[in-house]
């Protein structure tokens, strides 16, 4: 019968990563993706929040959206690498190629000219010095 995408349970090609950190509870219970990534050292979310979307998008400020959108993705990947480090997923070795490209990506993005992620780095180079996780 195959898997159900929208199975997040029991179906890895679909995971919510915080309905998995959280241990599908609701409510206070569930952790805020930058409270995680906080914790892990990932930078998330500098002066923005998914409440704020829908105003911004009222006031077509679309490319804000798509940057914030973009540095979430960027979060998102890298706590999934640290989750899949700590799931036994990913080896020591593997988990920092994977790093490597992360920074190489983002390395790019900034000297492209992507001033919304210039941010991103020394960011990260701070959480990193002192992370929980």
């Amino acid at each position: 019968m195959g898997q159900d995408y929208h199975d997040d349970r029991h179906c890895e090609a679909h995971i919510d990563l915080l309905n998995v950190l959280a241990g599908y509870a609701g409510g206070a219970a569930r952790p805020k993706l930058c409270e995680i990534a906080a914790a892990c050292g990932i930078p998330s979310k500098l002066g923005m929040s998914g409440d704020k979307v829908a105003d911004m998008y009222l006031a077509g400020r679309m490319v804000e959206i798509a940057e914030y959108n973009e540095s979430d993705a960027l979060t998102t990947h890298l706590l999934m690498l640290k989750v899949a480090l700590h799931g036994g997923k990913l080896s020591h070795d593997e988990y920092a190629v994977e790093l490597a490209a992360a920074e190489s990506f983002l390395s790019r993005e900034v000297e492209a000219g992507k001033a919304s992620m210039a941010w991103f780095p020394t960011e990260w180079a701070t959480l990193q010095a002192d992370p929980i996780l």
